[in-house]
């Protein structure tokens, strides 16, 4: 039987997949894995789906030889001066800049999943090669059945999506 909080057997077939994509639905960050199949949108328009998607809503950190390379903080920084946003602008984001400048260097260098290490109270870290780690940290400590900090599901599939925290 599934154990709910076993988030372990929900990630593990995220290894060796593809980092194909890193989008964003207002300040949750998107992250596609694996390859691409066509499909058809809601309004009936041609799109590509990946075999695994990866919504963050908690705080989140790509890192690549000490250094971040982007983080969920971004969504609310300006590219130019770095300053702070009063509120969500993601058009003009040091999100939008470096997101650009990692997609284009992971998809060149055809960057996959190594392996995952799972943390306390849903945090994980997916090491990808070429040094680049993602790290997931949940923090919100406040009725967590009424938070979600991640979900993990397969596009297009009619499955169970995983949701972390689960509700008891």
């Amino acid at each position: 039987m599934f154990d709910p909080d076993n988030y372990a057997e929900w990630l593990n077939p995220l290894e060796d997949l593809a980092l194909t994509r890193i989008s964003h639905a207002g300040s949750m960050c998107v992250i596609h894995f694996g390859d691409l199949r066509p499909d058809t949108n809601h309004r009936g328009q041609s799109i590509q789906i990946p075999e695994w998607a990866l919504q963050l809503q908690c705080p989140w950190r790509f890192t690549r030889r000490g250094k971040v390379v982007l983080g969920s903080t971004d969504f609310f920084r300006d590219a130019k001066t770095g300053d702070r946003v009063a509120e969500l602008s993601v058009e003009g984001s040091v999100f939008l800049h470096n997101r650009d400048r990692l997609h284009k260097w992971m998809v060149s260098r055809q960057v996959r999943v190594e392996s995952v290490t799972y943390g306390q109270a849903g945090a994980f870290d997916l090491q990808f090669c070429r040094d680049l780690c993602l790290n997931v940290m949940p923090d919100f400590s406040h009725i967590p059945e009424k938070m979600e900090d991640w979900r993990l599901f397969q596009p297009g599939m009619d499955k169970k999506h995983f949701v972390y925290p689960t509700a008891a």
